[in-house]
């Protein structure tokens, strides 16, 4: 029992020590220890003996059910179960939060040394960081880029199957981006009351694509340009999304997208 709660207590220290460390790391790091980061050495340490004793408690916490009768073993993972299945349902107010505390993390922060201009932090023409992801190509994500991709698409399908080009018009744009805006903020996926606010000739249609994914039937959503292709051939694969893309009758169009940490809600509307 005594080494259960000396584990405890050296694992909830090195996540109180993090988070001091991390929130006080430029302050740390202006103490001048020739190349070192004192801010940078102080979170990797605090880091490394949290997930070093963080590891220990989870088997600790194993053994301790090894040695309870089956009954109860069979609460606990119950309990445990409930517990992960509501953190899933309810992911909006419990994952999400999670997720986006994540992206705001400045991993450069963590960097233990300092090189002369050569830093190994996120600013600066001579990054590490920055090298490495220039290495590997990594793309932004641009959603005016992928709406516009998405009405060249569109519009070389109706080319070729004889309908006119559609052309944009920037109140058809306001409202599908701000119903795409809608669903992701809100968390849902569903079609307009289009009929409310445009002739009743106009059509819509909406798609959602996983961001730096491998989709069946279109394959990587790697760049904004494939991302706007997914759509579209989600759209070209489906009879009622296609019906609308090609109908002769158009000849306005907006397109919105919206997109949170891991996926993109798309909204195209139509009119006559």
């Amino acid at each position: 029992m005594d080494y259960l709660l000396t584990t405890i207590l050296i694992f909830i220290a090195s996540i109180v020590g993090f988070n001091i460390f991390y929130s006080n790391v430029q302050e740390l790091n202006q103490i001048n220890l020739a190349f070192i980061k004192l801010g940078g050495v102080l979170i990797l340490v605090s880091l490394f003996f949290a997930i070093k004793y963080g590891w220990r408690l989870m088997n600790e916490i194993f053994n301790l059910l090894k040695r309870q009768r089956n009954w109860i073993r069979y609460v606990i993972i119950l309990i445990i179960a409930l517990l992960l299945w509501n953190a899933y349902t309810e992911k909006n107010s419990v994952l999400d939060p999670v997720f986006e505390k994540y992206e705001k993390v400045n991993f450069s922060l963590f960097a233990p040394v300092e090189f002369g201009n050569f830093t190994l932090n996120s600013d600066g023409e001579n990054s590490f960081f920055k090298g490495i992801s220039e290495t590997f190509g990594k793309s932004e994500l641009d959603v005016k880029e992928i709406e516009k991709e998405i009405i060249i698409l569109v519009n070389s399908e109706r080319q070729r199957v004889g309908a006119r080009v559609l052309s944009a018009r920037e109140s058809l744009n306001t409202f599908a981006r701000s119903w795409s805006d809608k669903m992701i903020s809100q968390n849902f996926f569903e079609h307009s009351n289009l009929n409310f606010y445009y002739p009743s000739t106009a059509g819509e249609n909406i798609g959602e694509t996983p961001i730096h994914y491998n989709v069946v039937g279109c394959g990587s959503t790697y760049g904004n340009n494939k991302i706007a292709k997914c759509f579209v051939d989600g759209w070209i694969g489906s009879s009622g999304h296609y019906e609308n893309m090609i109908e002769k009758s158009f000849s306005m169009t907006g397109v919105g997208v919206s997109c949170d940490y891991s996926k993109c809600r798309a909204t195209q509307v139509f009119s006559g």
